[in-house]
């Protein structure tokens, strides 16, 4: 009985652990979002790298529905991926010359890319569903992998952006803390889990939230060392300036 009792206790804990690390991942998008509506730029933040993200969750979704995977978990990979994309979407606005303060044009890109994107989703999907009648495997095979694949390359770009710029700029603390908690809270989902234990799906956690704490690690210390070397160098950056402001000073000269 004294098992029986715990095993629920961890079942019940394992349910809110994942159904806290599903939400945080849901929306961990929208302080990006907001940063760059607010800032009205994108600067240093990496548009191949939302873009990336964006298809995978776009292969993430054909593989949750393939194998009829929570209608739940489904919603969630589509609402970062559309996230995802209106992040592009604000680099093309903002950013890009081609495109810059044009509503209608960049409009009419994301309606495109949507309209596109849900036309590929279900023809895979109907393509997957006829390979398994012919007992074909690899096509959903390759179809979960690829989501994983693309998570870890679409990191590639934005730390490029932060080697070239020697900053960490663009990119919403909230944003990270959000996602960091994301994997941490879906990390004790599946210590919880009953036997056997998925250190797969263990190790992809904890390697998003080694990235992300790269990145926040990497803000402070560049930072820093730019605050360091303009004091030093006497070029008039206030001692008590906090890290955005500096963040504010270092772009408008490098950029």
């Amino acid at each position: 009985m004294e098992n029986n009792g715990h095993q629920a206790l961890f079942h019940n804990l394992s349910h809110v652990f994942g159904t806290i690390g599903t939400v945080l991942w849901t929306f961990q998008l929208l302080p990006q979002v907001y940063k760059n509506w607010r800032n009205e730029s994108t600067k240093g933040l990496s548009p191949l790298t939302m873009l990336i993200w964006a298809t995978a969750c776009l292969f993430y979704a054909i593989y949750a529905v393939v194998f009829e995977i929570s209608f739940v978990l489904i919603i969630q990979q589509m609402i970062f991926g559309v996230l995802c994309l209106i992040c592009v979407m604000q680099y093309m606005y903002y950013d890009n010359s081609k495109f810059i303060r044009k509503k209608t044009k960049t409009g009419l890109l994301f309606f495109v890319i949507c309209i596109m994107w849900a036309g590929f989703q279900s023809i895979c999907v109907f393509g997957i569903r006829l390979a398994n009648k012919k007992n074909i495997d690899w096509p959903k095979t390759v179809t979960g992998i690829i989501p994983t694949v693309l998570v870890f390359i679409g990191y590639v770009p934005q730390f490029y952006e932060i080697y070239r710029r020697k900053i960490v700029c663009g990119i919403s603390l909230i944003f990270l803390a959000i996602d960091m908690l994301g994997a941490a809270f879906s990390a004790l989902c599946l210590a919880f889990n009953p036997p056997p234990f998925d250190a797969y799906a263990a190790s992809f956690y904890f390697a998003i939230f080694t990235l992300d704490l790269i990145i926040f690690i990497l803000y402070y210390l560049f930072n820093w060392m730019h605050k360091k070397n303009c004091i030093n160098n006497n070029n008039g950056i206030d001692n008590n300036l906090n890290n955005d402001e500096i963040v504010e000073i270092i772009i408008d000269d490098k950029v």
